[in-house]
């Protein structure tokens, strides 16, 4: 998978991420987990999500949120990290892709939760490891919105049986990965596996 370094504006800020294309109109957007704590576009599991759908024939990106990285601004408590997600869609679109999937891992997928409240357009949409018991998410109106949730049966942020039942309440499947905890060290091959199995 080869990544071309690109830069957008959101807010006025210049933000960093990495491109992969292929030849399809298909890209799929992968947020980072929490950049107050060492979450960036580095992370491993954004790296293995993005390689997942690279081998799809998804284009990939992924970008830093404002404040993480080379990403100009500070940490806006979820808000202004929205709007860097809408403004990587647009962008997105700008180039050309006219099909977007949003997969967020822990953090980045609190964000994609809250966004949808905006009634963004995706294709599809991927949570892996939304910290319900960390952060507060709000699943009403997301009915049909999100196409699988992932997590670790050790996951202390995700429990398994929450992540079922908000699974059941939205009538989307659920994956869980069988000795992986929140971090997924080692187990990114696992990861692979259960996305690939819902995603083509």
């Amino acid at each position: 998978m080869k990544e071309k370094a690109v830069h957008f504006l959101s807010d006025g800020l210049s933000l960093e991420g990495r491109l992969a294309s292929c030849t399809s109109t298909k890209v799929a957007i992968v947020t980072h987990p929490h950049p107050q704590m060492g979450g960036s576009m580095n992370n491993n599991v954004v790296i293995a999500i993005a390689k997942t759908f690279f081998a799809k024939d998804y284009s990939t990106f992924r970008f830093n949120f404002r404040g993480t990285g080379k990403s100009q601004g500070t940490y806006s408590n979820g808000l202004g990290e929205q709007h860097d997600l809408v403004n990587a869609m647009s962008f997105l679109n700008k180039l050309g892709y006219g099909q977007i999937l949003l997969a967020g891992y822990s953090f980045g997928a609190w964000i994609i939760n809250q966004a949808l409240t905006d009634d963004i357009s995706a294709s599809a949409i991927l949570l892996v490891s939304p910290p319900v018991d960390f952060l507060s998410f709000d699943f009403k109106g997301c009915e049909g919105k999100i196409s699988l949730l992932v997590a670790g049966d050790r996951d202390i942020y995700c429990p398994q049986t929450t992540l079922q039942q908000i699974g059941k309440q939205l009538g989307c499947p659920v994956e869980i990965i069988h000795g992986a905890d929140h971090f997924y060290w080692g187990e990114e091959e696992q990861l692979s596996k259960a996305i690939l199995k819902h995603f083509v």
